[in-house]
């Protein structure tokens, strides 16, 4: 699945933004600091993988300028199909919809068998902040070490 398009309703600091533009391949946001980089990475990790809790110290980044909390990512599968893919509110994830072309899935465990990856994985190795990439902790997690080191040995 590739994201087309990232329309934020309520995330953070951003209320009504709409990112276009995304092409296949390995896609760079950059900026100054305090930018929003990372809150649009984290919107991405969290309309797929489900919202956090304000639990443990997490930044629930919510909206501080109106809208919604949260938004849809438009995606093309690898099948040339679309999906919208949406989640809106923070209890227990959020609420998650997929529409795709004849059916909509409204599950995790329905979007991660689309997405063919884990939460986990996808934050480590698909969508990743510099600082993670310079501190490397994500090959820590058992799940990406073993599909990393793994893969060459197929």
């Amino acid at each position: 699945m590739r994201i087309n398009e990232i329309n934020i309703d309520g995330f953070g600091v951003f209320n009504k933004l709409h990112i276009t533009g995304l092409d296949t391949g390995l896609n760079v946001i950059y900026g100054p600091n305090e930018f929003g980089k990372t809150t649009v990475l984290e919107f991405v990790r969290r309309v797929l993988f489900g919202f956090s809790g304000r639990r443990g110290g997490i930044n629930a980044y919510m909206p501080v300028n109106g809208g919604n909390y949260g938004g849809t990512l438009s995606c093309m599968l690898d099948t040339g199909g679309t999906a919208l893919v949406s989640r809106y509110g923070s209890v227990r994830g959020g609420a998650l919809k997929v529409h795709l072309e004849d059916r909509i899935l409204e599950s995790q465990d329905e979007l991660d068998m689309l997405l063919n990856t884990s939460g986990a994985f996808f934050r480590n190795v698909y969508a990743v902040t510099i600082d993670e990439i310079q501190a490397l902790e994500s090959l820590n997690d058992e799940e990406v070490r073993n599909r990393i080191y793994g893969a060459g040995l197929e």
